[in-house]
């Protein structure tokens, strides 16, 4: 998330908020002008007439004032990449399945069925080589891809079972979110903030260019469903459409839906990648942050466990008894030295 107000130049949100707001303007003015042209022509037939809404029409403005419309325009798309920002989360949260009245947690069986027939192909192929080893024998390779692929599948595309969201994107965001409590017992919606800190500014750099291709599919997507409904808007308005065949909105329903399933899986694909430094920023720096909390050093990857999950707790709860204990006395002799 960005946490203070943006600039055109920060690349975080020029890529993954203005950008998008910026091609919805673009999109919108050229959907309404197209309207607007369509219904002057039937006007002077004298079919019909209607009354022009396009509210772009500021913009249309030629000679000297093309410079002052194009920044007005470019203000206009950066007060719609703010809003984009600051309404972040609840739009990744809507966009995972969240909420009781989420359209999305229709898909939860399909979600689930996949979840379940992956796993259900992986244990049946860890069965088979397990039989073929009882007689000296080994699975064959093409058996070994598919085990290979459908289990690293699994940990990339979905959590553990219980942790299932209703939607892709949902399950490969929660898939990353949870892996640092799986591998190491830390929780990352306790550890993420104050990991940063001891992130190296290169390595948080390229979590943002990560992040913010993500920002910017989840973005476009849900501005290309408003532009879905600009278009149905206009239509009913104008009585008519920009296409005069029979099925001209199946047409248009069916392209909108290709683009906005190919935007989607961008976007899933995108938070992929991006987990991928995530997980990788707990693997890395992990240890550096339990130094600077001062945790005693532990004996065992249990007691490293242990104490992470003592952390969780206190921190969670507001618990400072949970705590685990801190070396303050090796800190004040390391300093000294």
């Amino acid at each position: 998330m960005i946490d203070k107000i943006p600039d055109l130049f920060d690349k975080k949100f020029s890529v993954g908020f203005l950008l998008p707001s910026l091609l919805f303007l673009l999109f919108s003015m050229g959907l309404f002008k197209a309207y607007e042209l369509k219904a002057n022509a039937v006007s002077s037939t004298s079919v019909t007439s209607s009354t022009s809404i396009n509210p772009f029409s500021l913009f249309e403005n030629t000679g000297v004032e093309t410079l002052i419309n194009a920044s007005l325009l470019l203000l206009v798309a950066w007060i719609g990449g703010v809003i984009l920002v600051a309404i972040n989360r609840e739009l990744i949260r809507f966009m995972e399945g969240y909420g009781t009245l989420n359209p999305f947690r229709m898909f939860q069986c399909l979600e689930r069925r996949k979840f379940d027939s992956i796993s259900a192909r992986v244990n049946s192929l860890k069965e088979k080589a397990a039989e073929l080893n009882k007689n000296n024998q080994t699975l064959p390779e093409h058996l070994r891809k598919e085990r290979r692929d459908k289990s690293l599948l699994l940990v990339e595309r979905f959590p553990k079972t219980e942790f299932l969201l209703p939607t892709p994107f949902g399950n490969i965001m929660r898939s990353f979110e949870t892996y640092p409590m799986t591998m190491y017992g830390v929780d990352a919606i306790v550890a993420w903030e104050k990991l940063l800190a001891v992130i190296p500014k290169d390595y948080r750099d390229y979590m943002d260019d990560a992040q913010s291709y993500v920002n910017f599919w989840l973005n476009l997507w849900y501005l290309l469903v408003v532009l879905f409904f600009e278009y149905l808007a206009l239509t009913w308005h104008y009585k008519f459409t920009l296409i005069d065949w029979p099925w001209q909105f199946l047409i248009v329903f069916i392209f909108f839906c290709l683009v906005i399933w190919f935007v989607y899986s961008r976007a899933s694909a995108s938070a992929q990648r991006y987990g991928e430094f995530v997980k990788s920023a707990f693997d890395l720096y992990l240890p550096d942050l339990q130094k600077i909390l001062g945790f005693i050093v532990p004996s065992s990857e249990e007691e490293a466990r242990q104490q992470w999950q003592s952390f969780n707790q206190a921190i969670l709860y507001v618990r400072p008894d949970l705590l685990p204990p801190r070396s303050y006395e090796q800190d004040r002799k390391s300093d000294e030295d």
